[in-house]
């Protein structure tokens, strides 16, 4: 759900448009930028509330 709102922010903002064509536009963002739009490990804190120092 948040790479799809990642991407769709990302064409929004450089085309100027409000919708855009699932299989030519959406999917092919994806496929050229996938590497940039990983994200890194995830940290799972604990579940007392106390932060890592």
């Amino acid at each position: 759900m948040d790479l799809a709102h990642l991407v769709l922010y990302h064409l929004s903002l450089c085309c100027k448009r409000k919708y855009f064509d699932f299989d030519h536009e959406i999917l092919s963002f994806t496929n050229e930028n996938w590497d940039s739009l990983l994200l890194g490990a995830v940290r799972i804190f604990p579940l007392s509330g106390t932060m890592m120092q």
